[in-house]
Protein backbone atom coordinates (compact mmCIF):
# COMPACT_ATOMS: atom_id res chain seq x y z
CA UNK A 1 0.00 0.00 0.00
CA UNK A 2 1.41 3.37 -1.01
CA UNK A 3 0.66 6.38 1.17
CA UNK A 4 1.39 9.83 -0.21
CA UNK A 5 4.95 9.18 -1.19
CA UNK A 6 6.49 8.94 -4.58
CA UNK A 7 9.13 6.21 -4.60
CA UNK A 8 12.45 7.09 -6.17
CA UNK A 9 14.47 4.22 -7.58
CA UNK A 10 18.11 4.15 -8.57
CA UNK A 11 19.01 1.63 -11.25
CA UNK A 12 22.65 0.69 -11.69
CA UNK A 13 23.04 -1.12 -15.02
CA UNK A 14 26.78 -1.75 -15.15
CA UNK A 15 27.74 -2.88 -11.66
CA UNK A 16 31.23 -4.00 -12.72
CA UNK A 17 30.61 -7.03 -10.56
CA UNK A 18 30.81 -10.68 -11.60
CA UNK A 19 27.64 -11.62 -9.66
CA UNK A 20 25.24 -8.78 -10.44
CA UNK A 21 24.22 -7.52 -13.85
CA UNK A 22 21.86 -4.81 -12.57
CA UNK A 23 20.94 -3.44 -9.15
CA UNK A 24 17.92 -1.43 -7.98
CA UNK A 25 17.80 0.72 -4.87
CA UNK A 26 14.69 2.40 -3.49
CA UNK A 27 15.32 5.69 -1.71
CA UNK A 28 13.44 6.58 1.44
CA UNK A 29 10.83 9.30 1.20
CA UNK A 30 12.68 11.39 3.76
CA UNK A 31 15.81 11.75 1.60
CA UNK A 32 16.24 15.40 0.70
CA UNK A 33 17.98 16.15 -2.60
CA UNK A 34 19.61 19.28 -1.20
CA UNK A 35 21.37 17.34 1.59
CA UNK A 36 22.71 14.38 -0.38
CA UNK A 37 24.34 14.50 -3.79
CA UNK A 38 23.45 11.91 -6.42
CA UNK A 39 27.11 10.96 -6.75
CA UNK A 40 27.21 10.07 -3.03
CA UNK A 41 24.12 7.89 -3.42
CA UNK A 42 25.63 6.05 -6.38
CA UNK A 43 28.91 5.55 -4.50
CA UNK A 44 27.02 4.13 -1.52
CA UNK A 45 25.03 1.79 -3.75
CA UNK A 46 28.21 0.56 -5.44
CA UNK A 47 29.80 -0.04 -2.05
CA UNK A 48 26.78 -2.10 -0.96
CA UNK A 49 26.99 -4.21 -4.11
CA UNK A 50 30.70 -4.86 -3.65
CA UNK A 51 30.39 -5.67 0.06
CA UNK A 52 27.56 -8.10 -0.57
CA UNK A 53 29.40 -9.91 -3.34
CA UNK A 54 32.53 -10.23 -1.17
CA UNK A 55 30.53 -11.73 1.70
CA UNK A 56 28.75 -14.12 -0.60
CA UNK A 57 31.79 -15.71 -2.17
CA UNK A 58 31.68 -19.46 -1.66
CA UNK A 59 35.44 -20.03 -1.41
CA UNK A 60 35.84 -17.73 1.58
CA UNK A 61 32.80 -19.08 3.39
CA UNK A 62 33.83 -22.70 2.83
CA UNK A 63 37.33 -22.04 4.18
CA UNK A 64 35.77 -20.38 7.25
CA UNK A 65 33.59 -23.45 7.80
CA UNK A 66 36.58 -25.77 7.53
CA UNK A 67 38.52 -23.61 9.96
CA UNK A 68 35.66 -23.61 12.48
CA UNK A 69 35.23 -27.38 12.26
CA UNK A 70 38.99 -27.88 12.66
CA UNK A 71 39.11 -25.69 15.77
CA UNK A 72 36.10 -27.53 17.19
CA UNK A 73 37.83 -30.91 16.84
CA UNK A 74 41.10 -29.57 18.24
CA UNK A 75 39.21 -28.28 21.28
CA UNK A 76 37.33 -31.55 21.63
CA UNK A 77 40.49 -33.67 21.53
CA UNK A 78 42.33 -31.33 23.89
CA UNK A 79 39.52 -31.35 26.44
CA UNK A 80 39.28 -35.15 26.18
CA UNK A 81 43.02 -35.52 26.83
CA UNK A 82 42.92 -33.16 29.83
CA UNK A 83 39.87 -34.90 31.29
CA UNK A 84 41.44 -38.33 30.80
CA UNK A 85 44.74 -37.25 32.38
CA UNK A 86 42.96 -35.75 35.42
CA UNK A 87 40.89 -38.91 35.78
CA UNK A 88 43.96 -41.17 35.58
CA UNK A 89 45.89 -38.92 37.97
CA UNK A 90 43.28 -39.27 40.74
CA UNK A 91 42.47 -42.94 40.08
Amino acid sequence: MIKGCQKRIIQIKDTKNKLFEEAYFVLKCEVNDSLIHSKDIINEATMVINNYSNEGSSSKSSSKKISRVLWFFIGFVLSFVITLSVYLLFL
